[in-house]
């Protein structure tokens, strides 16, 4: 409206609040007040939904293939909702990432750094387009913590959309493909060398799949010879 015309569309006591159905271009007014006789210095400012707020926007995460993992830093303080959580998590804003899967499998890895109070957060991952979502996966993260799922079966070329529900300042999303010696004609030659001569090299079994259907214990494996 205009100052002489005013309608209220929303109102909040909290320190943070999200105002949906705006018009580009149409002017609005906010006004702050106190109904105690509190006063004091106070800060306010205006941001912008994240650009991948919704699945259309999806922020393209390319599958990493070394073990110095480039997170996606992203948080969801201004996000809005797009879809239900798929589970319960503390919030319901989300942001969509999106990846083409160079192989059948992947690793999908997060991690909550900051959050308001001990937030729990979710990470869904879809197949299909944004226009038809098929849930395929489905897990939740907690402050501070670090969380990988493996994904197999997918399809090499498809694009894949990775939705993070809930509430948290700082989420960090990285998607690992696998390894190299994933498959036992890749696998890695180990050289037999004195004790404390060679420095011990690091490996990752983020993204591998299983390619046996017997092995001695369960789980994932990559091979060495």
């Amino acid at each position: 409206g205009t100052c002489t015309s005013l309608n209220s569309i929303y109102c909040s006591t909290s320190g943070i609040g999200r105002v949906g159905g705006l018009v580009s271009g149409n002017t609005y007014y906010i006004r702050f007040y106190n109904n105690t006789s509190v006063n004091g210095l106070f800060s306010i400012d205006v941001t912008k939904v994240p650009a991948n707020d919704d699945c259309s926007g999806a922020t393209l995460l390319n599958p990493q293939t070394t073990l110095t993992y480039d997170f996606y830093k992203n948080g969801l303080q201004n996000a809005t909702q797009s879809l239900a959580p798929c589970t319960t998590v503390t919030g319901t804003a989300d942001v969509w990432y999106k990846f083409s899967a160079t192989q059948n499998s992947v690793a999908v890895i997060t991690h909550m750094a900051l959050g308001n109070g001990n937030p729990v957060t979710g990470i869904e991952v879809f197949s299909g387009t944004c226009a038809s979502l098929n849930s395929i996966l489905c897990f939740t993260q907690s402050a501070n913590t670090h969380e990988a799922r493996t994904l197999t079966n997918l399809t090499a070329g498809q694009t894949y959309y990775v939705r993070h529900s809930g509430s948290s300042f700082i989420n960090s999303v990285t998607v690992i493909a696998p390894p190299s010696n994933d498959n036992i004609s890749g696998a890695i030659k180990l050289t037999a060398t004195p004790s404390g001569v060679q420095t011990l090299p690091s490996y990752s079994l983020h993204g591998a799949s299983k390619q046996f259907n017997k092995i001695c214990t369960s789980g994932t494996t990559v091979p060495y010879h």
